[in-house]
């Protein structure tokens, strides 16, 4: 992930045309105020590029270079601890920019109140988008084209995978949702629940990443 950052950074064309979609369903209802319309694109724009952003990484967490993949398989390590350690890196890293964006957004709007539930459930929500990102991960797989070298985009249909990724996070959800109404019991239960989801998760991808190793390297490192 660190080897070349520069790669991760633009919205691949499923997620640049759900936030096209998103932009073309908004404009019919904004005002007729230019000065307005700026700060309210500008502000939707950053979150929906964080919230897209994210969601490329959760569902692709292979490497973004050719050769990556054929060099993940080959260690002698579980497939189990090679998801964990890869979904470990990936959540840590978000949980620290999405609370550094999270709190800016709430200081801003002046809602420093809200602060504590949403970081509460930040964790929560980053696990759930994780339990779902692995299978995608595993049965989507596509490659990073390097740019200097030319290569194929994902599909557009991918798109979708991103859409049910975010429906199924939030029907998982749900139960969360319900349990944190009972104060701490509740969000001990609910921490509970998320856990044995991610790690459901966890066993089933494992177990699609041994059986479709070969097809993913061909995916993945096919600009090789």
């Amino acid at each position: 992930m660190l080897r070349k950052p520069s790669t991760y950074l633009p919205l691949r064309p499923p997620a640049a045309l759900l936030l096209f979609g998103a932009f073309v369903f908004v404009s019919p209802d904004m005002s007729r105020n230019p000065v307005y319309n700026l700060k309210e694109y500008a502000g939707m724009g950053l979150l929906l590029y964080s919230v897209l952003w994210q969601l490329q990484l959760l569902c692709n967490r292979f490497g973004n270079e050719a050769g990556t993949a054929a060099m993940l398989f080959s260690l002698s390590i579980s497939r189990r601890r090679l998801l964990l350690a890869k979904n470990a890196a990936l959540f840590c890293l978000l949980l620290l920019l999405d609370s550094i964006e999270g709190i800016g957004l709430k200081v801003i709007a002046g809602m420093p109140l809200s602060l504590p539930t949403y970081l509460l459930w930040l964790p929560l929500i980053l696990l759930a988008l994780t339990a779902v990102g692995n299978l995608v991960s595993v049965t989507q797989p596509f490659a990073i084209p390097r740019r200097e070298q030319g290569g194929s985009e994902p599909p557009n249909t991918l798109a979708m995978a991103y859409v049910l990724v975010g429906c199924a996070a939030a029907v998982l959800l749900a139960p969360v949702s319900l349990l944190a109404a009972y104060g701490l019991p509740g969000m001990i239960a609910a921490a509970i629940y998320s856990g044995m989801l991610y790690v459901a998760s966890l066993f089933v991808s494992a177990a699609l990443l041994a059986r479709h190793e070969q097809m993913l390297i061909g995916c993945l490192d096919r600009n090789e």
